[in-house]
């Protein structure tokens, strides 16, 4: 009988997958591969045991904008924002990324109120974002955006080549996310409506006539993603050898687990250097046993094309 290593062995250049799966060990060699700017697969372990893993896949978890789509949500809410508060926004988001990716340069003195304002630290990050979503939840609100609004986001959003038919390889699903549940909820229902998919998202509350009048308590946010992935495993009670995590940063790896099952880092070819520098900003050589994979491409159809193939290999091996 054919196993799936004397399959991958057979399968040579013609495989669906391995005309561009390539082993690459090292960080470095991911590095280089990405700046390249080639499409394909990079898997940091051996080729034979990345195909002996997508076999038994049977969940997932998915981070949503940039991986399940490549557009942003918080992009599609804010063009409900009046031009003032659109501003505002704006000012948030280039004052966190300034912060995040870079840090603080600025000379600065007692006599300066912003002596402490102009400085995030990593622990105080959790509540900048916390407060960040909030503002934008709350200009959300005095701009009288509506519950249809926010749902017509949510059907605006185009899947990612390949994504639905990603999530529909798997028996249980979650898609964990900093932004809006009711966004990718009426994103599912307008595209995978007979996948029963699980949502860890900010839920949005709404008064009387359907306008935004702020959010659960609970606000997911970089950090809540490990725990909502976390709570996922457990809950529905996935074996850690049978779980595909996908996510676009280095936010999203902590999701993974180094004895993880597939691990899979998406980055578009046209993102390659902003990629490489958020990997770089956040210590991502540090994480690199969390991955499996990382996909060089738009397209999602790559990864599916390999788990279903794997699959194959499998049956026709037992």
């Amino acid at each position: 009988m054919l196993t799936c290593r004397s399959h991958l062995k057979q399968a040579g250049g013609s495989s669906m997958f391995t005309e561009r799966l390539t082993h690459t060990p090292t960080f470095e060699d991911a590095v280089r591969r990405i700046q390249s700017g080639e499409p394909g697969i990079l898997s940091r372990v051996p080729l034979e045991t990345i195909f002996d893993r997508c076999a038994l896949l049977e969940a997932v978890a998915s981070d949503y904008d940039g991986s399940l789509v490549p557009e942003s949500q918080w992009k599609g809410l804010g063009i409900f924002l009046s031009p003032e508060r659109r501003a505002a926004e704006t000012r948030d988001r280039e004052w966190y990324w300034q912060q995040t990716h870079g840090g603080n340069l600025k000379a600065t003195s007692m006599t300066d109120r912003d002596w402490l304002h102009g400085d995030l630290v990593v622990k105080n990050q959790l509540a900048t974002e916390g407060a960040w979503a909030a503002n934008t939840i709350s200009r959300l609100g005095v701009d009288r955006v509506t519950r249809q609004q926010v749902e017509q986001v949510g059907r605006s959003l185009t899947p990612r080549a390949g994504a639905i038919d990603l999530l529909g390889l798997f028996e249980q699903r979650v898609i964990i996310s900093f932004g809006v549940e009711q966004v990718i909820e009426a994103w599912l229902a307008a595209y995978a409506a007979d996948l029963q998919t699980a949502v860890a998202a900010t839920r949005l509350t709404f008064d009387d006539t359907n306008v935004i009048n702020g959010c659960h308590m609970q606000i997911v946010v970089s950090a809540t993603k490990e725990h909502a992935a976390n709570r996922f495993r457990r809950i529905a009670n996935i074996h850690e050898d049978r779980l595909l995590v996908l996510g676009d940063s280095t936010v999203d790896v902590h999701m993974m687990r180094p004895d993880g099952g597939v691990n899979v880092l998406i980055v578009p070819p046209t993102e390659g250097d902003k990629k490489l520098k958020d990997f770089r900003d956040n210590n991502l050589q540090s994480m690199w046993g969390n991955l499996t994979l990382i996909l060089v491409s738009d397209d999602l159809t790559p990864l599916v094309n390999l788990i279903q193939e794997a699959r194959s290999a499998r049956s026709a091996a037992v």
